[in-house]
């Protein structure tokens, strides 16, 4: 590795918790500089369940999830991405609360109203409707204080999946 490299890797080793976009950075920063193995190991670290869950192989993601030591939020999101992404929604909200019990802090947005981003809101309501909870949906739909188009729909397609064409209205 560069010693640049070097250092910025000692500093993420060094963090207790490490956003994806810190992982995408070290991982870019490593290939960009023909650290290659490094590069692709710590890709495998971050990449092995989204892959298998981007196929459709959630067993696959649950057995390398499963087999982790140390599981950060990246991990965490990663299989709770998962099962919500193939339909196993309350799969992933009981993972979530595997989460908080294991003492992994989650990260922006779990909490409603503390720094959540509209995105982020707009999935909470989407993933609630496909749960079948439009009490949850309405209620973070309702706090939002300012509302793109995309909040709309996600409200309003909860409401449909429900058979709730009236409210949808």
């Amino acid at each position: 590795m560069v010693p640049t490299m070097d250092y910025a890797r000692n500093m993420f080793d060094a963090m207790p918790e490490r956003e994806v976009f810190l992982w995408n950075t070290l991982i870019r920063g490593n290939a960009d500089r023909g650290a290659c193995h490094e590069a692709i190991v710590l890709y495998r670290k971050i990449s092995l369940v989204s892959m298998y869950a981007k196929n459709g192989e959630t067993l696959n993601s649950e057995l390398v999830f499963n087999e982790m030591v140390v599981k950060n939020i990246v991990s965490w999101t990663a299989m709770t991405a998962a099962y919500v992404k193939n339909g196993f929604y309350k799969e992933g909200l009981s993972l979530l609360q595997d989460m908080v019990a294991s003492g992994s802090q989650p990260n922006v947005g779990y909490t409603v109203g503390v720094d959540s981003s509209m995105s982020l809101m707009n999935a909470l309501i989407a993933f609630y409707g496909e749960c079948r909870n439009l009490e949850t949906a309405r209620s973070l739909f309702d706090g939002m204080v300012v509302r793109n188009q995309v909040s709309w729909n996600a409200m309003i397609a909860a409401y449909e999946q429900n058979n709730a064409g009236t409210e949808a209205i």
